[in-house]
């Protein structure tokens, strides 16, 4: 199977726009508050919303492609098999973590009244065990989940597991994919990120039957345009129908974009960036609590203790040593946790099969 180098390090990027997003959301911008304009023009750079956006069009194109390949047969019980062992080890261990790191704050030397609500105070057995389903986890509900950001992982899940009937539509025509979509959002009422999905799997299609061909000469155009559209919401503070598309259309251009630099890959290969672009899942599992818990104690810690040093300074010092620290957490966990639970589901998935 073909190994999209560059698409994983997109994903990665992403990744640290949604850590931003929530860095900022806790820390605010205090270089930036009295530059509208300026901070204005880097907006995209925290615009969580949108890089999840851009995740559930990855996902969908990484799921569905190598089952266009020729080599590759559509198999439920190795897709599912292999599904629940990527997304639930890790996940289940964040949440272990994070039930510990929140029961025991104080004992552990952290102060919980700095958590401005993302957090409950108290997290009892009932809410642990509803949570570790991924299947309660909502928009909704996510300023009361033990990991906020997980209502994008069980929208991650369960959208999953339609992926398989997707690529057998996408097989037939992709008209009919697109058809088969707008009827589960327009009659259905689903989640409207079942576009994005069905997006990634038809591109999947289009790459394998050689059908994205972008000369490169445009490809500046399409990122700048992607990224204006990509951050639509922010620019405007809007969010009306006209968001609902662009930021999608915006995802699009620039998935587009680093999907034609694939060929470049190659001078890629051994950079740090591939080595902890595997780590992205890790990344946006985990660094939310090291934010919260972390970066935010040390800042006012800082701050509190030593008045005077400048905040912009303080502000960037702690940023940067949140991203280490996420980035070494992400790789320690993507080895240890991820990686063999990514084996052992491909083992249990071939041991499925053989027994059938």
């Amino acid at each position: 199977m073909q190994r999209f180098v560059v698409l994983d390090i997109s994903r990665f990027l992403a990744a640290l726009i949604v850590l931003n997003s929530h860095f900022v959301g806790m820390l605010g911008l205090p270089f930036l508050e009295n530059s509208p304009n300026l901070k204005l023009a880097f907006s995209f750079l925290w615009n969580g919303e949108s890089a999840v956006s851009y995740f559930f069009l990855l996902s969908g194109f990484v799921l569905a492609i190598k089952h266009f390949e020729a080599e590759f047969k559509l198999d439920l019980i190795e897709f599912y098999t292999q599904r629940i062992f990527r997304i639930f080890p890790l996940y289940i261990f964040v949440l272990l973590l994070s039930v510990f790191v929140i029961n025991n704050a104080t004992e552990i030397g952290l102060n919980p009244n700095l958590n401005k609500g993302f957090m409950s105070v108290s997290i009892g057995i009932k809410q642990f065990f509803r949570e570790c389903f991924l299947i309660f986890n909502t928009p909704s509900t996510s300023a009361t989940l033990i990991i906020p950001q997980s209502w994008t992982l069980s929208i991650e899940f369960i959208f999953s597991l339609l992926i398989p009937f997707m690529i057998l539509i996408a097989r037939k025509s992709i008209f009919w994919l697109i058809c088969a979509s707008l009827i589960l959002l327009k009659l259905f009422q689903i989640d409207a990120n079942i576009v994005l999905f069905a997006m990634g799997v038809i591109l999947a299609k289009m790459h394998i039957d050689n059908q994205i061909k972008i000369k490169n000469i445009y490809l500046p155009i399409l990122l700048v345009v992607g990224i204006f559209l990509f951050n639509f919401n922010m620019v405007f503070e809007i969010r009306n129908k006209l968001t609902q598309y662009a930021v999608p259309l915006g995802s699009l251009l620039i998935f587009l974009y680093f999907l034609s630099k694939e060929n470049t890959k190659s001078i890629l290969q051994n950079s740090f960036l591939v080595k902890i672009s595997n780590s992205s899942y890790s990344v946006y599992v985990i660094h939310l609590l090291i934010v919260k818990f972390f970066s935010l104690m040390i800042f006012h810690f800082i701050l509190d203790t030593y008045s005077n040093i400048n905040g912009v300074v303080v502000w960037f010092s702690v940023y940067l040593v949140t991203v280490v620290f996420v980035i070494i957490f992400s790789m320690l966990f993507y080895h240890f946790i991820e990686k063999p639970f990514i084996s052992l589901g491909k083992f249990v998935s071939l041991q499925s099969k053989r027994k059938c």
